[in-house]
């Protein structure tokens, strides 16, 4: 796997730039001026896309610092205040009035410089409860997140609702001709517009439609996220079930879906669902061996394989061209002693257990056959000679070769019928979508 940079790439943001520019917004935002400022110029134009430090003292408010609540640490010059405890309740004041939320779950990309801090803890629960909606954060490397950038917003599975985007990275907008965003100085905040929704009112300066004039005041992670959840988005327009818990689990229409974070050295993952056949999973798993999950949809059939007339099933998916990865089923028996493993596609240095034993043909593809064992169980991997992103299996033929052609096993029963990724690296976060899929049993 490449660790190059996306062409047009540069360093990723500093701490302290990202602070500041922070800082910077929420002085606009205390001062109550709108910054309506075009994403960037068009290339070759001539015309920067950043504000001129003139053009920004005439546009921002003169700073002015909070009285709210007294700082253990002053601010200095713009800087943000510092607080060593919590000010006391009553000093503080609601910005908001009721909750700006209604309903459904968000996801937001955020660089960080630190240690990431526990998925479920009281902080951000307490934000939950205060916005009204769940927040799943997705902290990233501050140090490279502008490289992780390019994976995220160029790639067209499920992008974060909400991106903080330095303005060295800005070339990626043209990747996303739906946008709505503030450009400043050195940061801005890009929220992803839902599906249905109108793009901004074109700017005077261009007619590309990715060179837009921002309408909506958008200086900082917090404001654009309320303006997401109050105004942007509706509920019914996030996905139905989502999880990132290692072992989340979700039941739909006979089918169950299950996160299954079981590796060692395992990064974020998120899944999310509409249903047992439109779901997908976001993985950033770093650029190590070993096997980090196996994200699934399942359905158990519970027949022995001489009382089942068919076993059939259809697949439809989108998966990246980056990563190490394999998008397979995995079949077990109800004991668990046997597992048969169909990899319908599979990129980066990936490979099946145990040796070969040849090429066959059977349920209406090609596959070179795997045989061993993990110590807990046989393994028989079957590998599709080349990448398919959509078709159907005859799971029956296959299993009836397994039991009477090769007698590897005897008249088993037939239980869980899985389908997903099994990914070995996803460094940056990649988007695995399950187009369509469905097991049919009889």
């Amino acid at each position: 796997m490449s660790n190059s940079q996306v062409p047009g790439s540069t360093s990723a943001p500093g701490r302290r730039t990202f602070l500041a520019s922070t800082a910077v917004a929420a002085a606009a935002v205390a001062g109550g001026t709108p910054l309506l400022s075009g994403c960037s110029a068009e290339e070759g134009s001539g015309k920067g896309g950043a504000t001129s430090g003139k053009e920004l003292k005439n546009l921002l408010p003169t700073y002015a610092a909070s009285t709210v609540a007294d700082p253990d640490i002053p601010s200095v010059n713009g800087s943000s205040p510092g607080y060593t405890k919590a000010p006391p309740a009553a000093a503080l004041v609601a910005s908001v009035k009721g909750k700006p939320g209604h309903g459904g779950s968000y996801t937001m990309f955020e660089p960080l410089w630190g240690t990431p801090p526990p998925k479920h803890n009281a902080y951000y629960q307490a934000v939950d409860d205060a916005l009204g909606a769940k927040i799943s954060l997705q902290p990233q490397d501050g140090n490279t997140y502008g490289e992780q950038l390019g994976a995220v917003l160029l790639n067209h599975g499920r992008t974060p609702a909400v991106v903080p985007l330095p303005s060295q990275r800005t070339d990626l907008l043209t990747g996303r001709a739906h946008h709505t965003g503030v450009r400043l100085d050195r940061f801005a905040v890009m929220v992803l517009a839902p599906p249905g929704s109108p793009p901004p009112d074109p700017s005077p300066e261009g007619t590309s439609p990715v060179r837009r004039t921002a309408r909506t005041l958008l200086l900082a992670p917090l404001i654009a996220l309320l303006a997401l959840i109050g105004f942007a988005a509706a509920p019914a327009q996030a996905a139905t079930w989502s999880s990132s818990d290692q072992w989340g689990t979700w039941s739909n229409g006979g089918y169950t879906l299950y996160n299954n974070i079981w590796g060692s050295g395992a990064g974020a993952q998120t899944i999310w669902a509409n249903s047992s056949s439109d779901w997908g999973v976001w993985a950033n798993h770093p650029n190590t061996g070993g096997i980090k999950s196996y994200p699934n949809a399942k359905k158990v059939v519970g027949k022995k394989i001489s009382a089942i007339s068919t076993l059939t099933s259809t697949y439809n998916v989108t998966v990246p061209s980056s990563g190490a990865y394999n998008t397979s089923y995995d079949i077990w028996d109800t004991n668990y002693d046997y597992e048969i493993m169909l990899w319908v596609n599979k990129t980066g240095p990936v490979g099946p257990l145990g040796t070969a034993q040849g090429d066959v043909s059977l349920g209406g593809h090609t596959w070179s056959v795997y045989k061993g064992s993990n110590g807990a169980n046989e393994v028989f991997s079957f590998i599709r000679t080349s990448n398919s992103a959509s078709g159907s299996v005859d799971i029956k033929p296959i299993v009836n070769w397994i039991k009477n052609t090769k007698g590897w096993f005897g008249d088993v029963t037939i239980g869980d019928v899985q389908f997903g990724y099994e990914i070995t690296s996803s460094a940056g976060g990649l988007d695995f979508r399950t187009n369509s899929f469905g097991v049919s049993a009889s």
